[in-house]
C-alpha cells in the first residue's frame, strides 16, 4: 500500500458503536426492524441497499436528527439517551446537503463550521484544503463552486473534526476518480487512528479486514 497522504494522532480510547433492535417507519412503510450491528475502533461499516431501503434514514437516526420507532443506540456501552451531549461530541455527520453559505468564501465557511464543532479543530483550514487538493479555492466564494468542489470542501470540514465516529452519507457523490482516491485515503487514515466509520456509498471502498457491510432490504408496507 502507498503511504497515506497525511497522518493523525491515534484516539486514546477504544470505542464501540452499536445499535440494538432498531426499527424505522416512514409514512406507510417499515424501512427496517430488529436491526442490530456493532462496529469497534479501527473499522468501518458500509450500508448497502437500493434507493429507498433506508440508508439515509438510518444515518439520520444515528446522527440524532430523526427518532427511531423503537430500539437503542450505544456508544462505548452506554445508551446515548443517557448522555446525548457526550455522544454528539464524539460524532461527525456528513449528509446529502452540504452546509456551506454561498456568500462566504471557502476559508470563511470552514473556519466558522470548525468553531461550531470544536474549540480547537484537529487541523487548520489550510491543511484540510491541501489534503483535499483544493488549496487554490480558499478565497473563492462558495457560489462559484462546482458540485464536486463542494463535496471536497465538505470532506475538508470532516477532516478538521476531532470526532471519533464518522457518519457519512454518500461521501463519494460528485467526486471524480482522484477525489474518490482521496476519500479512500482519509477514511483509511481515520480507521488506522482508531476511528469508527458508518457510511453509505457507491462505489464500495475497500478497507480490507477493517470493513463490514450491512444490507438493508426493500421496505415492507405496514399491514
Amino acid at each position: 500500500m502507498p503511504p497515506l497522504i497525511y497522518t493523525k494522532p491515534s484516539f486514546a480510547n477504544e470505542a464501540a458503536f452499536a445499535i440494538s433492535n432498531l426499527e424505522c417507519v416512514r409514512g406507510y412503510a417499515q424501512l427496517f426492524t430488529n436491526l442490530n450491528f456493532k462496529v469497534k475502533s479501527a473499522s468501518a461499516l458500509q450500508l448497502i441497499g437500493a434507493n429507498g431501503a433506508g440508508k439515509t434514514s438510518l444515518l439520520r437516526i444515528l446522527a440524532g436528527l430523526s427518532q427511531p420507532e423503537r430500539g437503542a443506540i450505544f456508544w462505548n456501552g452506554d445508551n446515548i439517551a443517557d448522555n446525548p451531549v457526550a455522544y454528539f461530541a464524539s460524532l461527525n455527520y456528513l449528509g446529502h446537503k452540504i452546509a456551506l453559505q454561498d456568500n462566504l468564501t471557502v476559508g470563511e465557511n470552514l473556519s466558522f463550521l470548525g468553531r461550531l464543532a470544536d474549540d480547537q479543530p484537529a487541523i487548520s483550514v489550510t491543511q484540510s484544503l491541501r489534503i483535499m487538493a483544493v488549496s487554490d479555492l480558499a478565497d473563492a466564494p462558495c457560489f462559484q463552486l462546482s458540485t464536486g468542489q463542494r463535496q471536497r470542501i465538505a470532506l475538508a470540514r470532516v477532516l478538521r473534526s476531532n470526532a471519533q465516529l464518522w457518519l457519512l452519507d454518500e461521501p463519494a457523490a460528485a467526486l471524480d476518480r482522484d477525489g474518490i482516491a482521496l476519500l479512500h485515503e482519509i477514511m483509511m487514515t481515520h480507521i488506522h487512528a482508531g476511528g469508527v466509520i458508518v457510511y453509505a456509498s457507491h462505489p464500495a471502498l475497500d478497507f480490507g479486514g477493517e470493513h463490514q457491510q450491512l444490507h438493508l432490504r426493500a421496505p415492507a408496507a405496514l399491514s
